[in-house]
């Protein structure tokens, strides 16, 4: 008779004269042994997995439940086939495999195996996800902005919300329930730049990938993430100091590229016209050279097809930004087939000439501003009364009553700059007094300054 014949034959034995008397070790054991011999001398993981689990009905030790475990994660699994059917095993696999380990926390087999199953697990997750049209469930274009998006989600939301659905014509509760969820997952992922952007790269799985890593960090303090990013578009900005101590806006305007999600699925429709295939991707590749693993980038062609769009950001300057600040728009730089898009980064510098295009004499130090006036001879020994416009226009007005030596500094406490997110305080503003000395003195002049007393 057919040894593999014989051998079922037996595990069925084995399933059903437990009530006669059959030892349940015994039994165990001819379930275990048919279960090895059928996954090492026929292949066949599906019997064996049947076998395992009848095991576990007679025996529940570590080991026969580490065994059931490892047979379902097994490659050869007929489950494999099946996105849904592999992930339910597992699933199935890592519960024996934490049965085995309660049972035996020392099952070092079980343990190995437990994390090569988290692994598994987390890719046929990622393997068995549908992707989603979430632009198509909010009923919105592609290059939607957050207000249409807004609009159609309060909309959507009413109308599918289970509680407002009526009889008659009116929807199941729980088919409202089930389109009022789409509404609010699509709605929580385009409303958010980052997500939406992982979303336009990779879909909802790479969303998945991007959740596993959300908020880790390095040992530098980077952030981690399993998608990767494009380039970043580093701007920089030259701004005036009345600008600054104002506040105003800067503007930047490019032809950014964007990958076109339309022509993925329907590439016959009219806004594809101006796509193109994106540019070659580099892949990284492992291969064998001298018998060595080695890595190389490969260029490939890439399946994705992208097009230019005009794109402007507005950057609004906030009053005391400090010089070299940076204004940064996350994921608004170019999108690349797999990445997520990088930042667009305003550097803020001062315009040339000191940020001070009026000529008005301010100049930046940190909170405060310095500013040179020029007095006569004549104020500079009698006293004068002056008035500075400041740079919004309003005046400041500088009064001396007594002598003022050159180069003498005085403070102006509340005229300098805004401080930087607190605009309701200011620095000071310093005055440096420069007296302006006559290049000459006609003889009339002469002779009354010689009648001046020699203590002058």
């Amino acid at each position: 008779m057919n040894l593999r014949i014989c051998a079922t034959l037996l595990a069925y034995f084995a399933c059903t004269v437990e009530v006669a008397g059959y030892d349940l070790d015994d039994a165990t054991a001819d379930h275990q042994a048919y279960a090895i011999m059928m996954s090492e001398q026929y292949g066949d993981v599906g019997a064996a997995i049947k076998s395992f689990r009848a095991a576990v009905r007679f025996n529940e030790a570590s080991a026969t439940w580490g065994n059931l475990g490892i047979a379902l994660q097994d490659e050869r699994n007929p489950d494999r086939q099946d996105p849904q059917r592999w992930l339910a095993a597992l699933r199935e696999a890592q519960q024996a495999l934490t049965k085995a380990l309660a049972l035996n926390p020392h099952n070092h087999h079980a343990s190995q195996n437990m994390q090569q199953n988290r692994q598994l697990l987390d890719a046929a997750e990622l393997e068995a996800t549908e992707e989603k049209d979430y632009y198509g469930v909010l009923g919105v274009e592609e290059d939607a902005d957050e207000k249409v998006i807004k609009k159609a989600f309060r909309t959507l939301s009413k109308k599918y919300h289970p509680d407002k659905q009526q009889g008659g014509a009116g929807l199941s509760r729980a088919e409202a329930k089930k389109l009022f969820d789409d509404t609010r997952e699509a709605y929580e992922t385009l409303s958010d730049a980052g997500k939406r952007a992982i979303y336009d790269a990779r879909g909802v799985k790479g969303l998945i990938e991007y959740r596993k890593t959300e908020g880790q960090r390095d040992m530098w303090g980077n952030a981690v993430s399993s998608i990767p990013k494009s380039a970043n578009i580093e701007q920089y900005t030259h701004v005036s100091l009345d600008t600054l101590y104002s506040g105003g806006e800067t503007t930047y305007t490019w032809n950014r590229k964007r990958v076109c999600r339309i022509c993925r699925t329907d590439p016959r429709h009219e806004r594809c016209r101006k796509c193109q295939r994106c540019p070659d991707q580099l892949e990284m590749r492992r291969e064998i050279m001298n018998g060595m693993i080695v890595q190389r980038q490969v260029r490939v062609a890439s399946e994705d097809y992208c097009r230019t769009e005009r794109k402007t950001l507005t950057a609004v300057i906030e009053k005391g930004m400090p010089v070299g600040h940076k204004i940064t728009f996350p994921y608004a730089a170019d999108q690349e087939p797999g990445h997520a898009p990088g930042d667009v980064v305003f550097h803020l510098h001062m315009s040339p000439g000191g940020g001070d295009p009026s000529g008005s004499g301010f100049k930046r130090v940190g909170d405060n501003l310095r500013l040179d006036v020029d007095i006569t001879l004549k104020e500079a020994l009698v006293g004068f009364t002056k008035s500075v416009k400041h740079l919004d226009g309003h005046t400041v007005k500088v009064t001396a009553k007594g002598v003022t030596k050159p180069g003498l500094v005085r403070e102006v406490h509340g005229e300098g700059m805004p401080k930087h997110n607190y605009p309701s305080e200011f620095g000071k503003l310093v005055i440096k007094f420069n007296v302006q000395f006559p290049k000459s003195l006609d003889s009339d002049m002469r002779e009354r300054v010689l009648a001046w007393p020699d203590r002058l």
